[in-house]
């Protein structure tokens, strides 16, 4: 059986800076957000793990990535106290990867949609 390599895709920031929610924004006919997941999940990685604050209802999603194809290979992870920075949703997400069979982990951005586009 190959070794199973997942994602960590960090979803769980405030876009302070910003002033609204990055992840929402649109890049083309995706939401930033989505594009990062889409790619990801268009990679060879074997499954996602959004790591979101708690209380993330998933807007930003495109219905596509909701649809049988793509639901199966992520998971959302509910992460608390993600307000007080990025290692905590990295840890939130890091304990949920230690739960699963996995060989390894590539940690992503959900805001950065085009990191991975050739993984």
């Amino acid at each position: 059986m190959k070794p199973k390599v997942i994602g960590i895709l960090l979803a769980g920031g405030k876009s302070r800076r910003m002033g609204e929610n990055k992840l929402a924004l649109f890049l083309g006919q995706l939401s930033i957000g989505s594009l990062s997941l889409k790619t990801a999940l268009d990679s060879s990685l074997d499954h996602i793990l959004v790591v979101t604050d708690e209380k993330d209802q998933l807007e930003w999603v495109d219905p596509l990535l909701f649809s049988p194809f793509y639901r199966s290979r992520w998971t959302q992870v509910k992460a608390k106290q993600t307000d007080l920075g990025q290692a905590y949703s990295l840890r939130a997400g890091l304990n949920k990867a230690e739960t699963e069979e996995v060989y390894g982990a590539v940690v992503l951005l959900g805001d950065q949609p085009f990191y991975l586009y050739r993984f």
